[in-house]
């Protein structure tokens, strides 16, 4: 019985020390990459200087200053797509999994349980056009801060291992306006209800 409880001891403190186990998550999720969208006729936003920022050997977050440079938008007319897909062979094979056509923003922003809470918590206002440091929808033309973000929502147990690619696309009515893509590995952990 105690040789028991030593050997589980030592295999978590094992997983913690190999950075394999991450508190509340069902997978290992690393970071692979960001790549802002450009060339925008009118662009919303200025995603540009946001990066990967290393956190620990193997992990990776995604930190920055970004612009928002309209506040023309009605809440109503702007909107957001998000797509994902996962990579297989040379190409990306899109998912069914997370599939969001020209959602309203302000919406998702306010209401959305599942990454927006997460995504709040690391952005910080440096400068806007109200001298506000409230988070609003749609946001205040100014400059923001990403600090450290690092996905920190559960994923659905039924999500494939593998490298995934985020498609974030901002729309006013039917007119693309900015976006981005994120790319990251997925790994399947062996969890604390797993061991003990």
């Amino acid at each position: 019985m105690v040789e028991q409880k030593v050997f589980k001891s030592i295999l978590w403190l094992f997983l913690l020390i190999n950075n394999v186990y991450s508190i509340g998550l069902n997978y290992d999720i690393k970071i692979k990459g960001i790549e802002p969208m450009t060339d925008f006729k009118d662009p919303f936003c200025d995603l540009k200087d946001v990066k990967m920022k290393k956190l620990n050997k193997t992990h990776y977050t995604i930190d920055g200053i970004y612009t928002i440079l309209r506040e023309d938008i009605p809440s109503d007319d702007l909107l957001m797509s998000i797509h994902i897909a996962l990579k297989k062979g040379n190409g990306y094979i899109e998912s069914s999994l997370v599939q969001l056509h020209k959602r309203k923003y302000c919406d998702m922003w306010d209401n959305e349980q599942f990454l927006m809470p997460d995504v709040k918590r690391h952005i910080q206002c440096i400068s806007n056009s109200k001298n506000s440091t409230e988070l609003l929808c749609p946001p205040l033309v100014g400059t923001y801060k990403l600090a450290n973000y690092v996905p920190q929502y559960k994923v659905p147990a039924n999500m494939p291992e593998g490298r995934w690619r985020f498609i974030f696309e901002y729309y006013k009515n039917d007119e693309l306006i900015g976006g981005y893509k994120a790319y990251a590995d997925f790994k399947r952990e062996i969890m604390a209800d797993d061991i003990f």
